[in-house]
């Protein structure tokens, strides 16, 4: 490793700690949520009408969305598996 790689590492630490503080910032808001606030999410980010589904389910589905688009999703051969 290169001194110049080694720089950009320590930089990038910080930049990849703020955006997991944000997403658990973001995971631990939708427990604060009313249902049609997360109504109002998915509406967001899905891009469409929330599915007439418990709290719960919005909560862990919503979770999930957030997290994939954070950190990316299955890789291919996985959700092929699945």
């Amino acid at each position: 490793m290169t001194k110049s790689s080694r720089k950009s590492d320590t930089k990038a630490a910080p930049a990849r700690q703020a955006k997991r503080i944000d997403v658990l910032a973001e995971l631990a808001a939708l427990k604060a949520m009313t249902v049609p606030e997360l109504q109002e999410k998915w509406q967001a980010i899905f891009g469409e009408r929330a599915p007439n589904a418990s709290r719960g389910n919005l909560e862990l589905r919503l979770g999930y969305r957030i997290q994939e688009l954070s950190h990316g999703g299955l890789r291919p051969e996985t959700r092929r598996t699945l």
